[in-house]
């Protein structure tokens, strides 16, 4: 849906594409990619062993808050009549987030203010600190923030590298739409700092090619319901030493970060498929496997054979001079 909304917004309808007069909008197509960016919608094993970490609160960060906010959550489970956990607080965050948003009046105790070793003017200011702390435990937490992140990565790492090479030089525009779990651990797995993701919040990744091609990050804030900003995101030591002017990173880079931290067989790291592919385990396997070599190596053959007549082919074909673009 939110997707849909930005969609509406840059592509409004316009001469052959205006079906309904009283309706500003015409339908984008566009694709869903579980693995890429709803990870957790996946059957995938691993993810749920990381999970399971964070929903049983088991993280040593985890502890440490709930045992701090000990007397918080035992207030709130007096008068909600829930568990006394950080999920318990995060979802009653949310909903202190929709009474302030639809302008509805609180519950009387969460008007209460002062409560005791609180600094909040009135005790639901000290909830709105747990909104979506499971989702930020995620992306501080390696095996879950990796899993959430790395085929967004490996995506991010393939458009740049099919840009600089020329693959794609159609591209102007690339958008994600995801949740705060995996918009924060892509960034901090890329090295952007920043502690929460607001919603309709993110991150944005400017490509330049002038005057080589380079990259810089920006964060997305939205402060009112028509209103946002766009600002310089700030870097760790990591992503900062590989500036070479200002906040842009040399393409190459970047796509090397990228790699390192991405993942590129999601099947794989799910743990539902083999590392080791190659292992035969019969006399007839390794026929098939002889055989295949066999066929590869007389390929191969007449490939190069065919290559030394397509080379004198092509020599013939004037050089084309690429134009630079600046995309911004």
């Amino acid at each position: 849906m939110s997707l849909q909304a930005a969609l509406a917004g840059l592509y409004p309808p316009r001469s052959f594409a205006l079906w309904n007069l009283a309706l500003d909008w015409s339908p984008v197509p566009y694709t869903i990619d579980d693995p890429m960016l709803r990870m957790y919608k996946v059957a995938c094993p691993e993810s749920t062993n990381a999970w399971k970490q964070i929903d049983d609160e088991n993280l040593q960060s985890m502890k440490e808050i709930k045992e701090k906010n000990k007397s918080l959550l035992e207030y709130m489970s007096e008068h909600t009549g829930w568990a006394p956990t950080l999920q318990s607080a995060a979802n009653l965050a949310d909903n202190i987030d929709s009474f302030e948003l639809h302008n509805f009046s609180l519950p009387e105790w969460l008007l209460e203010g002062n409560f005791t070793g609180y600094e909040g003017s009135i005790l639901a200011d000290e909830f709105l600190r747990f909104q979506e702390l499971p989702q930020i435990q995620c992306s501080r937490y390696d095996p879950c923030g990796h899993l959430m992140s790395g085929v967004w990565l490996q995506k991010m790492a393939d458009l740049l590298e099919n840009l600089v090479n020329g693959t794609d030089h159609s591209l102007k525009l690339a958008g994600f739409v995801t949740h705060t779990e995996i918009v924060l651990s892509a960034m901090y797995n890329i090295g952007l700092l920043g502690e929460k993701v607001v919603t309709a919040g993110g991150f944005l990744m400017e490509v330049r090619d002038i005057p080589e091609w380079q990259v810089r990050f920006l964060l997305h804030r939205p402060t009112t319901v028509d209103e946002h900003v766009i600002y310089k995101a700030e870097y760790n030591d990591n992503i900062k030493n590989l500036t070479s002017s200002g906040q842009w990173i040399p393409v190459n880079d970047l796509i090397e970060l990228l790699r390192s931290k991405s993942i590129s067989n999601w099947l794989l790291e799910c743990g539902l498929e083999k590392k080791d592919t190659q292992k035969v385990s019969s006399d007839t396997d390794q026929l098939i496997v002889d055989v295949l070599e066999v066929a590869r190596t007389e390929q191969k053959a007449f490939v190069n054979t065919a290559s030394s007549t397509l080379v004198t082919l092509f020599s013939l074909i004037p050089v084309i001079v690429k134009c630079l673009h600046l995309f911004f």
